[in-house]
């Protein structure tokens, strides 16, 4: 079972952001080598994943979608309820982008 794990864990891909924020490349595939590393050891994982943070960086980052989708997986649970992966809880997963007439007459929804 571990085995097939790491396989998959080894073999993912992400996209790499543009213009969106996403994870910080390297902090994402030191944290997936360890994983890695302690399933090959038959480690529990349960408290790694939960300590995982990421940096979240505006360009030339991993999709967030994506990774959370992963450590889902590897965790067990049903992709969609993604880990609180980013070290700025603040940070705007979506910026919002108003048109030009709500900026003209600055209508606050």
């Amino acid at each position: 079972m571990n085995e097939d794990l790491t396989r998959h864990i080894r073999e993912s891909a992400f996209q790499v952001t543009g213009l969106r924020v996403g994870y910080d490349v390297d902090e994402v595939d030191v944290f997936l080598d360890e994983v890695c590393a302690a399933l090959d050891q038959g480690e529990d994982v349960t408290d790694l994943l939960e300590r995982a943070r990421f940096s979240p960086v505006k360009r030339k980052g991993y999709d967030r979608g994506q990774v959370d989708a992963l450590l889902d997986r590897i965790a067990g649970r049903p992709t969609g309820r993604a880990l609180k992966n980013t070290l700025d809880p603040s940070a705007p997963v979506v910026i919002e982008s108003r048109g030009l007439l709500s900026r003209i007459l600055r209508r606050v929804d």
